[in-house]
């Protein structure tokens, strides 16, 4: 038995939240500073205090009240989960949650956290994982929603204002967050169609209410400026606002938002996030429509109205075929142009094709089959440009050589058409975001390549996508030794621009679509 487990045992009966922050912090201490061999020590530690609840017939873990509080089970088998990446102990933890004693503030703030776990790859996850996470979600929604229902009356489309539209989103930060950014897109798009907005962010990213103890928990950022505000103001426009505080609970979130809008009576409201318990309550109230910012998924929502950000696939029709699916088109406003970048202030070769890859996720989306594609390119003379969050980078780099020598992450850049400028082609990972750094690279005629998945393929459009990275890099080498081929591709990104940024047609479009749905099918 090693001294580590000596000190997560000595936590086997404590309920104390505070006690388990401090082992939190230990913890992730120990960890940064940690080599592999001492990770190990961890991981040992970890099965050594579970063993008493290993499951016998099934692999993973069941606890056993006697021997443990639930408290503990949950922070080592989370921790073990983070540092082995094994899916039976994900859905050992998610058992738990899920048929143990936790009450609704406690279920949502769980499948929150996994939220971000399972975005971030952190954790390892299957179709059990995803089905637990649904159910756990529903059994926290049931719960708010008996306790809730007195207040839930639905007012009727007869007593509410066809002008005026509630917009509830789950985070609300500056113009540099790319969600905050596609809010506002769409509202202000709503003000000039006539309509009264009222944005309340509501805080539920992440949100502190019902707090567990797991290892690293995530904690929602918020904008202190906005805390007080009643009108909010984003370039010459201004919108009513109220920002709830983080520290509510559901229950008192729905009240204040309820409040709203059984004073301003809204024709409909529009969820805007992942997953808002908040919204997806409401929704008895006021017919409620929902739209993920992952726009080519449909969001996490029970409210039937659901907003896809494309048209439905054919293979999708018998899927969709018993949902209120609505089709749209997700468009973008480009931030305008104010600099001139050079190659040589980025350390770029002049003679270089280079290659550039946006995301604030690059830490986890930058794959090992990816990353081996980018090691054989540089090896071939590309140059790769990175732009956006990567704290991992300098690490990365270690797999090659080459990755040192031939790529440079310049951090967030404030003006990604000036970036887009001094690059000649735009490549993706395989993954679900990116959708609106496609179009600003396509604004400047920059071609693009990516797989068919994800909001890229669907903002880019199926002329620049590709069936895997081994099509990806003979469309690269084309790319740099066909000049008739790139300038045709050329073209076409700037048309494609030009479409994904119409946004006043495609945002009337979606109201309309709303609209008659409420009208026809809701009350």
């Amino acid at each position: 038995m090693n001294s580590l487990t000596e000190i997560l045992r000595s936590y086997k009966e404590c309920q104390d939240k505070n006690a388990f922050k401090e082992l939190d912090n230990m913890i992730y201490d120990y960890l940064s500073q940690a080599a592999i061999e001492q990770k190990d020590l961890l991981i040992e530690a970890c099965k050594e205090v579970l063993e008493p609840c290993a499951d016998r017939k099934n692999t993973g873990y069941q606890r056993q009240e006697e021997k443990m509080t639930k408290e503990f089970f949950c922070f080592i088998l989370s921790l073990l989960m983070r540092l082995e990446k094994k899916t039976e102990d994900t859905n050992s933890l998610l058992k738990e949650i899920l048929l143990g004693d936790f009450n609704a503030d406690e279920l949502y703030y769980i499948w929150n956290q996994f939220k971000r776990l399972s975005l971030k790859k952190m954790v390892q996850t299957d179709r059990e994982s995803y089905n637990l996470l649904e159910r756990i979600y529903r059994k926290s929604y049931g719960i708010y929603f008996e306790k809730t229902k007195s207040q839930l009356e639905k007012i009727p489309k007869e007593q509410r204002d066809p002008a005026c539209i509630v917009v509830l989103t789950i985070q609300l930060l500056g113009m540099n967050h790319a969600p905050t950014k596609t809010l506002i897109e769409r509202v202000k798009w709503l003000k000039k169609l006539g309509k009264k907005v009222f944005i309340v962010n509501t805080t539920e990213q992440y949100l502190a209410a019902g707090e567990i103890p797991i290892y690293d928990p995530a904690v929602g950022s918020v904008e202190e400026s906005y805390r007080n505000a009643h009108v909010i103001r984003f370039g010459e426009d201004e919108f009513d606002f109220l920002q709830i505080s983080e520290k509510m609970t559901i229950e008192r979130k729905l009240r204040t938002v309820l409040r709203l809008i059984r004073q301003v009576k809204p024709f409909y409201i529009l969820s805007m996030g992942t997953g808002s318990m908040t919204a997806d309550l409401c929704g008895q109230a006021i017919p409620t429509a929902s739209m993920a910012l992952a726009f080519s998924n449909l969001p996490h929502t029970m409210n039937p109205m659901k907003i896809l950000g494309r048209m439905i696939r054919e293979e999708e029709k018998e899927t969709f075929a018993n949902m209120d699916v609505i089709e749209s088109r997700f468009t973008f406003e480009l931030k305008e142009q104010t600099h001139t970048f050079t190659r040589k202030e980025y350390r770029i070769p002049e003679d270089a094709f280079v290659l550039v890859i946006v995301g604030i996720r690059l830490d986890y989306e930058l794959s090992d089959d990816f990353t081996k594609l980018l090691i054989t390119l540089e090896k071939e003379g590309f140059f790769v440009v990175l732009a956006g969050k990567f704290e991992t980078y300098s690490d990365w780099c270690q797999n090659d050589p080459v990755l040192e020598q031939n790529t440079n992450f310049i951090g967030y850049c404030e003006d990604m058409e000036a970036l887009m400028e001094i690059c000649d082609l735009y490549i993706n990972p395989i993954r679900l975001g990116g959708g609106f750094s496609v179009i600003e690279a396509f604004a400047k005629g920059v071609p693009g390549v990516y797989t068919k998945t994800g909001d890229v393929f669907v903002s880019g459009g199926p002329d620049f996508a590709v069936n895997d990275l081994s099509e990806m890099k003979e469309q690269i080498e084309r790319y740099r030794k066909d000049d008739a081929f790139y300038r045709e591709m050329s073209a076409k990104a700037k048309d494609r621009a030009k479409l994904m940024t119409s946004s006043e047609s495609a945002i009337r479009d979606l109201n309309d679509a709303i609209e008659q749905r409420v009208r026809e099918k809701y009350w």
